[in-house]
């Protein structure tokens, strides 16, 4: 097993700057992982945002959940373009 220490996230579109405006993207997510439950608040930029995980926490199934989102300029999609977890 692996605990995870660090997620981190690119919230929306991560094809082009234009694209990631022009798209929806999650400004609030829940993370559920085991007994834990994470609420995130993202800044509207588009860039990678890392979140410290705290505690020990061993999963073997990770959920995220959108509870709000910026709306996109031409596209009423929200796009979530990248996950991926640090561990040790």
């Amino acid at each position: 097993d692996k605990t995870i220490r660090y997620i981190c996230i690119y919230p929306g579109s991560g094809e082009s700057k234009d694209k990631f405006y022009q798209n929806g993207r999650p400004k609030g997510i829940t993370v559920k992982a085991g007994d834990a439950a994470y609420e995130l608040e993202f800044e509207d930029k588009p860039e990678f945002q890392m979140i410290e995980v705290s505690g020990e926490l061993v999963c073997d199934e990770i959920t995220i959940v959108i509870n709000s989102v910026y709306e996109g300029s031409t596209y009423e999609d929200t796009c979530l373009a990248e996950v991926e977890f640090f561990a040790e």
